[in-house]
């Protein structure tokens, strides 16, 4: 497929996670080269005790208002992977990437991946990563060549 406009999803999965990590992360996805996105962020703090966690969640999401943001509240915990297939399943884009709710994406990355996916005619790719500490220092890159 080789669509130059094709709508990527990006599913972001939140559990235990405050307001302001999702929110760098959702300013990640906004600042994007790439436009034609859409955020699917899953609220999966169905438990009481996370009240907390939802409410700031909810304020959250009520104060970025923009139309590619799409909001889901799961109903029962359903964990990582059940949380990122009921992204999935709300998601309408042709490309589905993930996004964890304390990383971000530089601005290129959804432009850059979903070029090389269609010159390459990939189904499936993934990328080099780099990860900070909470003190903003780099501890490890993680380069990816070619896999066969």
């Amino acid at each position: 497929m080789n669509n130059l406009n094709a709508k990527v999803s990006i599913i972001m999965p939140s559990y235990k996670r405050r307001a302001e990590l999702v929110g760098r992360a959702i300013q990640s996805l906004f600042a994007q080269t790439y436009r034609n996105i859409e955020i699917v962020l899953v609220d999966d703090n169905a438990k009481i005790e996370h009240k907390e966690f939802r409410e700031e969640l909810q304020r959250l999401v009520a104060t970025l208002s923009d139309e590619r943001l799409v909001y889901i509240q799961n109903q029962e915990n359903l964990g990582g992977a059940g949380a990122r297939n009921a992204g999935i399943d709300k998601a309408t884009g042709e490309y589905i990437t993930f996004l964890d709710d304390d990383d971000e994406y530089l601005p290129e990355k959804v432009e850059k991946q979903l070029a090389y996916m269609q010159k390459n005619e990939l189904d499936v790719c993934f990328t080099s990563l780099c990860i900070y500490n909470e003190d903003g220092k780099l501890t490890d890159v993680r380069e990816h060549e070619i896999i066969s």
